[in-house]
């Protein structure tokens, strides 16, 4: 069994092939995140979220990997993995969505 990886929302978008922003709106169209980008009690009752502290006062937000990504797979939203062309001789073929 993997262990649990709780990531930030940069690693999300790379995942995902988008940036992190992006992601972020993800999360608040799904209400795991509040407009202002701290996560909603049902994230932190999902588990999906940890929130880190920082040295110097705040604190920041990781996501539970396998749920988050589970999540959204979900609702349809594509890897970078699965977004990348087919290879054929010579040429790539790009299918559309």
């Amino acid at each position: 069994m993997k262990a649990e990886n709780y990531i930030g929302l940069i690693v999300l978008g790379q995942i995902y092939g988008v940036n992190a922003r992006d992601v972020g709106t993800w999360l608040k169209n799904l209400s795991l995140r509040h407009p202002d980008g701290r996560p909603t009690r049902d994230a932190v009752q999902q588990g999906l979220v940890q929130e880190r502290s920082l040295e110097y006062g705040g604190c920041f937000w990781h996501w539970h990997e396998q749920k988050t990504c589970a999540i959204l797979d979900g609702m349809g939203y594509k890897r970078a993995s699965q977004q990348a062309g087919e290879q054929h001789d010579g040429f790539v073929l790009y299918r559309g969505s």
